[in-house]
Protein backbone atom coordinates (compact mmCIF):
# COMPACT_ATOMS: atom_id res chain seq x y z
CA UNK A 1 0.00 0.00 0.00
CA UNK A 2 1.35 3.57 -0.63
CA UNK A 3 0.66 6.35 1.84
CA UNK A 4 -1.46 9.26 0.78
CA UNK A 5 0.74 12.97 0.81
CA UNK A 6 -2.63 15.35 2.76
CA UNK A 7 -0.46 18.18 1.24
CA UNK A 8 -2.28 20.21 -1.15
CA UNK A 9 0.29 23.06 -2.23
CA UNK A 10 4.20 22.53 -3.62
CA UNK A 11 6.33 20.62 -1.46
CA UNK A 12 8.36 22.61 0.20
CA UNK A 13 11.69 21.38 0.74
CA UNK A 14 14.92 23.61 0.61
CA UNK A 15 15.36 22.97 -2.90
CA UNK A 16 12.00 24.14 -3.75
CA UNK A 17 12.83 27.04 -1.72
CA UNK A 18 15.96 27.88 -3.54
CA UNK A 19 14.15 27.24 -6.48
CA UNK A 20 11.68 29.91 -5.90
CA UNK A 21 13.96 32.47 -4.56
CA UNK A 22 16.06 32.00 -7.90
CA UNK A 23 13.03 32.18 -10.22
CA UNK A 24 11.94 35.41 -8.26
CA UNK A 25 15.90 36.95 -8.76
CA UNK A 26 15.46 36.34 -12.44
CA UNK A 27 12.11 38.03 -12.82
CA UNK A 28 13.04 40.82 -10.70
CA UNK A 29 16.07 41.25 -12.68
CA UNK A 30 14.15 41.34 -15.86
CA UNK A 31 11.71 43.84 -14.73
CA UNK A 32 14.56 45.83 -13.92
CA UNK A 33 16.12 45.11 -17.42
CA UNK A 34 12.90 46.05 -18.58
CA UNK A 35 11.93 49.61 -17.01
CA UNK A 36 15.59 50.61 -17.77
CA UNK A 37 14.95 49.92 -21.48
CA UNK A 38 11.76 51.89 -21.14
CA UNK A 39 12.94 54.67 -19.50
CA UNK A 40 15.74 55.33 -22.20
CA UNK A 41 13.41 54.87 -24.77
CA UNK A 42 11.08 57.75 -23.37
CA UNK A 43 14.20 60.30 -23.15
CA UNK A 44 15.17 60.86 -26.75
CA UNK A 45 14.73 59.51 -29.88
CA UNK A 46 17.56 57.56 -31.09
CA UNK A 47 18.79 58.09 -34.64
CA UNK A 48 17.09 54.78 -35.72
CA UNK A 49 13.68 56.41 -34.38
CA UNK A 50 14.70 59.72 -35.90
CA UNK A 51 15.02 58.00 -39.59
CA UNK A 52 11.86 56.36 -38.66
CA UNK A 53 10.22 59.67 -38.57
CA UNK A 54 11.65 61.12 -41.02
CA UNK A 55 10.42 59.24 -43.30
CA UNK A 56 6.66 58.65 -41.94
CA UNK A 57 6.71 62.41 -41.99
CA UNK A 58 7.35 61.82 -45.82
CA UNK A 59 4.59 59.54 -46.36
CA UNK A 60 2.12 60.99 -43.69
CA UNK A 61 -0.30 61.83 -46.71
CA UNK A 62 -0.20 58.58 -48.20
CA UNK A 63 -2.91 57.05 -47.54
CA UNK A 64 -2.07 53.16 -47.62
CA UNK A 65 -5.79 52.12 -46.54
CA UNK A 66 -7.32 49.50 -48.76
CA UNK A 67 -9.98 51.43 -51.31
CA UNK A 68 -13.33 50.18 -49.01
CA UNK A 69 -11.81 52.18 -46.22
CA UNK A 70 -14.15 54.42 -45.30
CA UNK A 71 -12.16 55.81 -41.97
CA UNK A 72 -10.99 59.54 -40.97
CA UNK A 73 -9.64 61.87 -43.73
CA UNK A 74 -7.52 62.67 -40.68
CA UNK A 75 -5.54 59.34 -40.10
CA UNK A 76 -2.96 57.53 -42.12
CA UNK A 77 -1.05 54.29 -41.16
CA UNK A 78 2.25 57.10 -41.06
CA UNK A 79 0.17 59.34 -38.83
CA UNK A 80 -1.16 56.58 -36.31
CA UNK A 81 2.65 55.21 -36.05
CA UNK A 82 3.67 58.77 -35.13
CA UNK A 83 1.30 58.86 -32.70
CA UNK A 84 2.24 56.01 -31.38
CA UNK A 85 5.72 57.59 -30.83
CA UNK A 86 4.64 59.96 -29.07
CA UNK A 87 6.62 63.36 -28.08
CA UNK A 88 9.90 62.21 -30.20
CA UNK A 89 7.51 62.69 -33.45
CA UNK A 90 6.53 65.87 -32.10
CA UNK A 91 9.90 67.39 -31.58
CA UNK A 92 11.65 65.66 -34.94
CA UNK A 93 8.96 67.42 -37.67
CA UNK A 94 5.47 66.93 -36.91
CA UNK A 95 4.99 70.60 -35.19
CA UNK A 96 7.02 72.17 -37.97
CA UNK A 97 3.84 70.25 -40.66
CA UNK A 98 1.63 72.77 -39.07
CA UNK A 99 3.38 75.41 -41.10
CA UNK A 100 2.90 73.46 -44.02
CA UNK A 101 0.47 75.09 -47.00
CA UNK A 102 -1.21 72.05 -48.02
CA UNK A 103 -4.69 71.74 -45.94
CA UNK A 104 -4.32 67.91 -45.68
CA UNK A 105 -0.75 67.94 -44.05
CA UNK A 106 -1.55 70.45 -42.07
CA UNK A 107 -4.69 68.41 -40.85
CA UNK A 108 -2.69 64.94 -40.38
CA UNK A 109 -0.24 67.17 -38.45
CA UNK A 110 -3.20 68.47 -36.33
CA UNK A 111 -4.32 65.17 -35.30
CA UNK A 112 -1.08 63.61 -34.74
CA UNK A 113 -0.19 66.79 -32.16
CA UNK A 114 -4.03 66.38 -30.47
CA UNK A 115 -3.80 62.55 -30.01
CA UNK A 116 0.05 62.67 -28.50
CA UNK A 117 -1.15 65.45 -26.45
CA UNK A 118 -4.05 63.74 -24.88
CA UNK A 119 -2.15 60.50 -24.73
CA UNK A 120 0.10 62.39 -22.14
CA UNK A 121 -2.70 63.65 -20.20
CA UNK A 122 -4.28 60.26 -19.60
CA UNK A 123 -6.17 59.82 -22.40
CA UNK A 124 -6.17 55.97 -23.57
CA UNK A 125 -7.68 55.10 -27.20
CA UNK A 126 -10.59 53.02 -26.60
CA UNK A 127 -11.20 53.33 -23.36
CA UNK A 128 -11.32 57.69 -23.00
CA UNK A 129 -10.17 59.78 -20.10
CA UNK A 130 -9.60 57.61 -16.90
CA UNK A 131 -8.75 61.43 -14.73
CA UNK A 132 -11.81 64.28 -15.25
CA UNK A 133 -8.68 66.46 -13.99
CA UNK A 134 -6.53 65.38 -16.67
CA UNK A 135 -9.09 65.61 -19.32
CA UNK A 136 -9.46 69.33 -17.89
CA UNK A 137 -5.78 69.96 -17.82
CA UNK A 138 -5.68 69.11 -21.28
CA UNK A 139 -8.02 71.27 -22.23
CA UNK A 140 -6.73 74.21 -20.45
CA UNK A 141 -3.14 73.61 -22.46
CA UNK A 142 -4.39 73.50 -25.32
CA UNK A 143 -6.27 77.21 -24.69
CA UNK A 144 -3.08 78.30 -23.27
CA UNK A 145 -0.82 77.39 -26.68
CA UNK A 146 -3.35 79.32 -29.03
CA UNK A 147 -6.55 76.56 -29.46
CA UNK A 148 -5.45 75.55 -32.17
CA UNK A 149 -7.38 73.80 -35.26
CA UNK A 150 -6.03 72.30 -38.08
CA UNK A 151 -8.64 74.91 -40.08
CA UNK A 152 -6.71 77.89 -38.29
CA UNK A 153 -5.16 80.63 -40.34
CA UNK A 154 -1.48 80.97 -40.70
CA UNK A 155 -0.58 83.78 -38.36
CA UNK A 156 -2.25 81.20 -35.58
CA UNK A 157 -0.62 78.58 -36.81
CA UNK A 158 2.67 79.67 -37.03
CA UNK A 159 1.74 81.44 -32.62
CA UNK A 160 0.72 77.90 -31.97
CA UNK A 161 3.66 76.18 -33.47
CA UNK A 162 6.60 78.34 -30.79
CA UNK A 163 4.48 77.24 -28.26
CA UNK A 164 3.86 73.43 -28.81
CA UNK A 165 7.39 73.49 -29.15
CA UNK A 166 8.60 75.11 -25.86
CA UNK A 167 5.88 72.68 -24.57
CA UNK A 168 7.15 69.87 -26.62
CA UNK A 169 11.05 70.67 -25.39
CA UNK A 170 10.04 71.29 -22.06
CA UNK A 171 8.41 67.41 -21.35
CA UNK A 172 11.46 66.09 -22.99
CA UNK A 173 13.68 67.78 -20.64
CA UNK A 174 11.81 65.95 -17.73
CA UNK A 175 12.11 63.05 -19.00
CA UNK A 176 15.95 63.31 -19.55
Amino acid sequence: RSKKCNRTGPPMGARWIAIRRYARHLAAGFLVVLLQSCVSASKSATSGQQEEIRRLISTICETGWPDNFSGHADRTPSSERLIDIGLPALQYGVLDLLLSDDPATIRLAWRVLNDVVIIEHGWIPGRGWQDERMEQESFRLWKANGSLLWNSPKEVRVNAHSKWKAWVAERMAARE
